[in-house]
C-alpha cells in the first residue's frame, strides 16, 4: 500500500492537490452560511460557553471539537480552524481515493486520472474547501468503501 503512494502517478496527483489548494484558498470567496455558524457556535459554546444551542451539532459533535482544536492550536478561533479542518481533510481524501482507484482498476494511470478528476471536481473545491464539513463526512464515506474493497 506504502509503495503505491511513491509512483509517478501519485507524484502528479498530489502536484494537482497542491494546485488545486493554492488556487482555491487564493482565489475563493469564504461565505459563512447559517450552517458554518452553528458549527462555529457550537464550537464557541466548547470552548468557552458562550454561543447558540444547536441540538444537531451537539449529536454530531466531531466538526466543531476538531475546529476548537485546530482553531485555539493555531490561535485563530473556532473559524479558522473550521477552514483548517477541510484542508486536512483535503490533503487526507487524496491519497485516499487514489488509494481507492488504484485497489478497484489495478492501473496506476487510471487511479491517477480518476483521483485528479475526483480532487479537482467542482463540488469538491467549492464546498470541501470552505466553512462547511462536507470533507470530513466524505473522507469517512470513502474510508469505509476503501475498507470494504480492502478486506471483503
Amino acid at each position: 500500500m506504502l509503495s503505491a503512494l511513491k509512483t509517478s502517478s501519485f507524484l502528479c496527483v498530489l502536484f494537482f492537490m497542491a494546485v488545486n489548494l493554492v488556487v482555491t484558498l487564493r482565489f475563493q470567496p469564504f461565505i459563512f452560511n447559517n450552517d458554518s455558524l452553528t458549527y462555529v457556535e457550537t464550537g464557541n459554546i466548547l470552548v468557552n460557553g458562550n454561543g447558540g444551542v444547536y441540538p444537531q451539532r451537539i449529536l454530531k459533535p466531531l466538526a466543531p471539537i476538531i475546529a476548537v482544536f485546530l482553531g485555539s492550536t493555531s490561535g485563530r478561533g473556532t473559524a479558522v480552524g473550521l477552514l483548517l479542518e477541510n484542508v486536512l481533510f483535503y490533503l487526507l481524501i487524496t491519497p485516499l481515493v487514489y488509494l481507492l482507484l488504484l485497489r478497484m482498476t489495478r492501473r496506476e494511470i487510471a487511479a491517477m486520472f480518476g483521483a485528479v478528476c475526483y480532487i479537482s471536481a467542482y463540488p469538491i473545491l467549492a464546498y470541501g474547501i470552505t466553512y462547511f464539513t462536507e470533507l470530513p463526512s466524505l473522507f469517512f464515506l470513502l474510508a469505509g468503501f476503501y475498507g470494504t474493497i480492502r478486506f471483503f
